[in-house]
């Protein structure tokens, strides 16, 4: 806009001048508001529109139509031609910083590479330190598993490549720290001989307390407290076991030696006294019935039978004939025919009933005793029941 059209302009407006860039202007915002503030307060922006003023207001009301194009048209065509001037100063100094960060990106590709390099060499000097110092302080392999992949600062390492005292100090906290590990559970095992000895078990090995050896110390004698009272039930169920077991061989080998003893006297007896018995004289059977009678009367019971049946032999007249009962052995026969297969049709024959009528039978019995009777006991009742019984019963023999 010219200056002549600015001066035609009721309202001032000098201070909006193109040759002032939009910071300008922003900074004079206040003296152009009041400049503008101050032309509106005029009597003819101002008055009631009657008769006599129409003509007035109507000239003020075109007035400030011009006054308003003209400010509107002034901050188009100034804002169209400062961003010309923006769009020109974005586009250089977005070149200056492509020249630039190119220039930084080289840098930093070379710096990235540098530095990877050199953690790789911290992390291998502070490895080898592990290492010797590992080995000075004859750590175990299975406590030597210790990480060190994190100690790449470049702090750990010298300019000249050697381990610098940050990189000693804490590769040595690292290894003291399993150390201190190492040393507790070697006290830990040795002392477990101690205590199962106290508590009187046979030494554990370090298997049975692998699952908490490493546990910290409350953890620890806790978890080994328990196993040992269940090792020391064991024991006792254990000791239990073997005594009931002793036991119970020591009267079995009671029972057989006495037993053995009884069938030994028994064959001893028979050997010495059968034959004497079988062809001996009244006054040689009275004898030998004598001596009978310091021997148990188990080990004799067929040998007395024997003599009794010699007595009635020397006793019988020699030309009567003695009658034989033969009613016992009818009905045991009849009662073996009975049980015999029906193909069996002489079931004399097929027996071979001996010339007295007898048999040997051999019983299995079950009777109720007190529970602290003893084996020879119940056989010296059983003995006495048989004996006091009127049944003809011959070579009684104990098993």
């Amino acid at each position: 806009m010219s200056n002549n059209e600015k001066t035609n302009l009721p309202i001032a407006v000098d201070l909006l001048d193109n040759k002032k860039s939009i910071t300008v202007l922003n900074s004079e915002n206040e003296t152009i508001l009041q400049s503008i503030m101050k032309e509106l307060d005029a009597d003819k922006y101002n008055s009631i529109v009657t008769m006599d003023n129409y003509k007035v207001m109507k000239e003020s009301a075109t007035e400030l139509n011009k006054t308003s194009k003209f400010i509107s048209d002034f901050r188009i065509a100034k804002k169209k031609d400062e961003m010309k001037h923006i769009d020109e100063f974005e586009i250089n100094l977005k070149g200056y910083c492509q020249l630039i960060n190119t220039k930084r990106d080289i840098i930093k590709n070379g710096l990235n590479v540098f530095e990877e390099e050199t953690r790789k060499q911290v992390l291998a000097v502070c490895e080898d330190y592990l290492k010797t110092d590992i080995e000075l302080k004859s750590l175990r392999e299975e406590f030597a598993d210790i990480d060190v992949a994190d100690m790449t600062a470049t702090k750990y390492m010298t300019a000249k490549g050697l381990i610098a005292k940050p990189g000693k100090d804490e590769v040595e906290k690292r290894v003291n720290k399993k150390l201190a590990l190492q040393n507790k559970v070697d006290m830990r095992l040795m002392n477990l001989e101690n205590e199962c000895l106290k508590n009187g078990i046979a030494p554990m090995s370090k298997e049975y307390i692998q699952g908490f050896l490493y546990e910290d110390d409350a953890t620890y004698q806790e978890k080994l407290n328990a196993l040992i009272q269940i090792e020391v039930q064991r024991v006792e169920q254990e000791k239990k076991r073997l005594e009931e077991e002793a036991r119970i061989k020591a009267e079995k080998e009671a029972r057989d030696k006495v037993l053995a003893e009884q069938k030994a006297l028994k064959d001893e007896l028979h050997a010495r006294y059968e034959s004497l018995i079988k062809t001996a004289d009244m006054p040689n059977l009275t004898r030998i019935n004598l001596e009978l009678k310091s021997y148990d009367v188990a080990a004799t019971y067929e040998l007395r039978q024997l003599s009794k049946q010699r007595e009635t032999e020397l006793l019988a007249p020699k030309d009567e004939v003695q009658e034989v009962d033969e009613s016992p052995q009818e009905e045991h026969l009849r009662a073996i025919q009975e049980e015999m297969p029906k193909t069996v049709s002489n079931p004399y024959q097929e027996l071979n009933v001996p010339e007295d009528g007898k048999v040997n039978k051999i019983l299995s019995i079950s009777i109720r005793v007190p529970v602290n009777a003893t084996d020879e006991q119940v056989i010296g009742a059983v003995i006495n029941i048989i004996k006091a019984d009127r049944f003809p019963i011959e070579n009684f023999e104990v098993k």
